[in-house]
């Protein structure tokens, strides 16, 4: 009935739909073609004034502004840039591992300058691997040089590892741990006279369990309580060791922090200079004459090459083998995506693409907290198809790879994963909606005839007339089904018993340190680490890593591009955070999106959602 209503209602305005359409767009229209003749015209300029001289001890300049992610999301069309104020910038973890990596041996490269002050974090497992990225680049005896304006607990993890950290004179730092709250609806949906039906199996699988409770299940408790003390341990842990602070310093500062505070006239960055977490408080002139002292330049100011700009090709290794690097990154959902979010069909287009083209091997690389169960069995069913043909798939899981997450890696020949990285959940997550007594509030009533118990069963989760007890039984059979499935492809893929598999399922979540110990993942190791066994198990010595990524237009790579010169985003995630602004509800609805199962049946985590 739903459908009908609004398909009536497209009908009913379609006509003037077109007449307003044809008059909106027409200033758009010219608006685009203006903009384009600009981006013309700045190209040519560019190229025109481009200076072939390179700058000598020049520092690499990073500021990290927005969430560190796996795989970037695309920019789709003109509109994404012009009309889209609401996204979130995002930062592609490799692209800057390999800038710094490179930057190590660049003889005109003398240090590293990373300005933190809107960076937005990321999860733990790649916040660390990025420190792996900066200790490695530290060997060559450059400088790292660490601003921001007030360090969060994210970006402090990374600046530690800093020759000298700066923050402003009215600037500081905030190290809180963890916490972890969501918003329960029970009594939302009871006042509502909205029925929820929670068919969801695992005694872990919280995943919709905010949707029938007013408060978390113990169950989830417990995990959460376990994954974010190890977390935290491994994160206060490296903060310590990175400056030099005693175990359990950090824990006390925290525990102590009102009472250092008043100490300090409420004062933030005089409380971070005198407990020894930054070296040095700076307002912007003093820190432009800090860097120019360090990195001389001419006099516009200091000397830096904006990681951006910063291009070092790599060396061609003639006749090499080839391994496709694939990345699974973001929520899994049906159809074809673009990067940020893993569609099913997307996924495993790639893969069969490479196995097209002949590689040797490929490595999956997974950073997903999973979601559509159908979905995610289309991309495990392409890499099993690819594996039968005799080529070596090694997974490598990044900041997390649960629940859909980890039935894609399950059937690899073999699964790498970091210490803190969020794993496993190996549960199903379902849930029905009867709003048969919510549309009666406002005078609606579906009615009409149906030709079996069970039509409509499939149409989606929300009833309007109460599903009966065959169609519940129904879903209840298929979700039993779905978890047998799961407990019996772990038990087979990573022999395992049964009995095993059930005892560390239901729903539960696990770190990395404890999935290698229960068998769940085979060793703990990074991307490198992959690659390099991947090239082992198919007897590689001369290879090259290629990325299998979606193809792009030359006009969508410069609207990227031009997305990066100017800035124009509005970053509404970050002015939440900054001005600490509870965006739970924020979150929560933007979460929606990947609930898109034609089943409405998922392999997902939602826990794995909220650590970021």
């Amino acid at each position: 009935m739903f459908k009908q209503i609004k398909n009536s209602s497209i009908k009913i305005f379609k006509l003037l739909g077109q007449g307003l359409s044809f008059l909106l767009l027409l200033p758009r229209i010219l608006f685009s073609l203006i903009f384009l003749l600009v981006i013309i015209a700045f190209i040519y300029g560019s190229i025109a004034g481009y200076q072939k001289d390179e700058p000598k001890d020049s520092a690499l300049y990073i500021s990290l502004d927005g969430y560190l992610v796996e795989k970037s999301e695309n920019i789709n069309d003109l509109n994404d840039i012009l009309l889209n104020q609401q996204k979130i910038s995002q930062l592609q973890k490799s692209e800057i591992e390999d800038l710094i990596s490179k930057a190590k041996n660049d003889s005109r490269i003398k240090g590293l300058v990373i300005n933190f002050s809107n960076f937005l974090g990321g999860y733990p497992a790649d916040l660390l691997s990025l420190n792996e990225a900066i200790l490695d680049f530290k060997e060559s005896d450059k400088v790292f040089i660490a601003y921001s304006d007030f360090y969060s607990q994210s970006s402090y993890l990374v600046a530690s590892l800093a020759n000298k950290i700066i923050t402003h004179t009215q600037g500081g730092l905030f190290l809180e741990g963890y916490s972890s709250k969501r918003i329960y609806m029970k009594e939302l949906m009871n006042s509502l006279g909205i029925e929820v039906i929670q068919l969801s199996y695992g005694n872990y699988k919280s995943a919709l369990e905010n949707f029938t409770l007013s408060e978390m299940s113990e169950a989830d408790k417990i995990q959460r309580t376990e994954l974010y003390n190890f977390i935290w341990e491994e994160i206060s842990d490296a903060i310590e060791a990175n400056r030099g602070f005693k175990e359990g310093y950090i824990k006390n500062v925290i525990g102590n922090m009102d009472t250092i505070l008043v100490n300090n006239e409420g004062n933030w960055a005089e409380f971070a200079l005198k407990k020894g977490f930054v070296d040095e408080l700076m307002n912007r002139k003093e820190l432009e004459d800090y860097l120019n002292s360090q990195f001389p330049g001419d006099q516009e100011g200091w000397n830096f090459i904006d990681y951006r700009n910063y291009d070092i090709k790599d060396t061609e290794i003639k006749d090499a083998s080839v391994i496709a690097k694939i990345i699974v990154s973001g929520p899994i959902v049906d159809g074809f995506e673009s990067n940020g979010v893993a569609g099913g069909e997307t996924i495993s287009a790639l893969i069969r693409d490479a196995v097209k083209q002949d590689v040797k091997a490929i490595v999956l690389r997974v950073s997903s907290p999973g979601g559509s169960a159908f979905a995610s069995e289309l991309i495990r069913e392409q890499l099993k198809e690819a594996k039968n043909e005799g080529i070596p798939i090694v997974v490598s899981m990044g900041g997390v790879a649960a629940s859909g997450g980890y039935w894609i890696s399950v059937s690899s020949d073999h699964i790498f994963a970091e210490e803190t990285t969020i794993t496993g959940s190996i549960g199903v997550a379902a849930i029905l909606f009867n709003a048969e007594e919510a549309i009666k509030k406002i005078g609606l009533k579906e009615d009409g005839v149906s030709f079996s118990p069970v039509s409509g069963s499939f149409g989606g989760p929300i009833f309007l007339s109460k599903p009966n007890e065959q169609m519940i039984s129904l879903y209840e059979s298929t979700i039993h089904g779905l978890y047998d499935n799961f407990i019996h492809l772990v038990s087979e893929e990573r022999n395992l018993s049964k009995e095993e598999v059930e005892s560390i399922g239901q729903g539960r979540v696990w770190v990395g340190k404890d999935a290698k110990r229960l068998g769940l993942i085979d060793e703990i190791g990074s991307l490198k680490d992959a690659e390099e066994t991947a090239a082992n198990l198919a007897n590689l010595e001369n290879y090259i890593v290629k990325e299998f990524e979606q193809k792009r237009s030359p006009f969508l790579k410069y609207l990227s591009f031009f997305e990066n010169f100017l800035k124009i985003n509005n970053n509404s995630e970050f002015k939440f955070k900054k001005f600490g602004i509870n965006h739970n509800f924020y979150n929560f609805f933007n979460d929606l999106s990947i609930f898109d199962d034609p089943r409405s049946i998922y392999y997902l985590c939602y826990e794995c959602l909220t650590i970021n």
